[in-house]
């Protein structure tokens, strides 16, 4: 005996709309010099319980249905070992409209040309994704009222196609039930997808208009702080696993409606410092924690950024119309 041969080889495991595949078997084989092969028995092990599971003795691999992945089955015989990768990949589909496969066959089989006004708008391509947030909501241009639309999402080891109406503005946001479509894809992606979104104008369908986007391995831990700009100029805020953002910011008593916008938050997350009002303007720091403001510079400057603490503010004076030349960084 010189080696070991697993049978199937990297097999690719399918799981579609929530059911569970049969059960898959790996066998193990000894191989001689000569070539010669025989069937023998292991110890089976696989590394990615998330995915699912094989039986030590037997080498049975049931998928969990829970998330699609990669892992690495590993046999050993005496003192050898071999393994091979498994893809678990998880397939889901939708269909809002009704209208079933004669239009889901326009769709596969597009008029020969691109969209003329399809217009991705967000997410950006490219934009990479951490996970245990709320999915992004899709906006697009240049859509009719009836128009119908094929969204796919598409990696190795997830697969989402679903089909949908979107009057202008034209939006769509991944569904949360019966099945929880975005947390569904990024714990089963690490790395690249493909996204791709498809017009149908009741004539036609197009050419899609496609992005890359990624899915980092990792969870946001901190807290994202942005302008709301409708919010009569606000500083809102989103903690991870929220479903909606926070309005926290306590203004002065007779300047609630006062504008706060250009901001930056300390480092350790503890204070802020914000422009008031807009262009060259007083600024104040808050405490992140209450939101209560704790100073306020009652003078002109352009941006601040605070240090890593948020003891100390650095920002430029405003005088006569300009910038001071007198120690103009304070």
């Amino acid at each position: 005996m010189v080696a070991l041969k697993i049978e199937p080889l990297e097999p690719v495991i399918e799981v579609v709309d929530g059911v569970i595949p049969p059960p898959l078997t790996f066998t193990v084989k000894t191989v001689t010099e000569g070539l010669q092969e025989t069937l023998t028995a292991g110890q089976w092990e696989f590394d990615t319980p998330d995915i699912g599971k094989i039986v030590a003795s037997t080498g049975q691999f049931d998928v969990s249905g829970l998330h699609g992945g990669k892992g690495l089955v590993k046999v050993t015989v005496g003192n050898l070992t071999e393994s091979t990768m498994v893809t678990v990949k998880l397939k889901l589909h939708g269909d809002s409209t009704g209208q079933g496969p004669t239009l889901q066959d326009a769709f596969s089989n597009p008029a020969n040309a691109a969209d003329p006004s399809l217009a991705l708008s967000y997410p950006y391509d490219q934009t990479v994704f951490p996970r245990g947030l709320l999915g992004p909501e899709m906006q697009w241009s240049g859509g009719g009222a009836s128009d119908v639309y094929r969204l796919r999402v598409l990696s190795d080891t997830f697969e989402y196609e679903t089909y949908f109406n979107a009057a202008p503005p034209s939006r769509f946001a991944f569904p949360t039930a019966p099945t929880d479509v975005w947390k569904k894809l990024t714990t089963s992606i690490t790395g690249p997808l493909q996204v791709s979104l498809q017009r149908w104008d009741g004539t036609q369908a197009y050419q899609s208009k496609t992005q890359s986007w990624r899915v980092s391995s990792a969870n946001l831990a901190g807290t994202i702080y942005y302008t709301a700009l409708a919010a009569n100029g606000d500083i809102l805020r989103l903690t991870p696993g929220a479903s909606a953002p926070e309005s926290f910011l306590v203004k002065p008593p007779g300047q609630e409606g006062r504008c706060v916008a250009c901001h930056t938050v300390s480092s350790n997350g503890q204070r802020l410092v914000a422009g008031f009002d807009g262009g060259a303007s007083p600024w104040g720091v808050f405490d992140a924690a209450t939101g209560n403001q704790i100073y306020d510079s009652g003078e002109a400057s352009g941006f601040q950024a605070m240090s890593p603490d948020g003891e100390f503010v650095l920002w430029r004076h405003w005088s006569d119309g300009g910038f001071g030349s007198e120690s103009a960084l304070r």
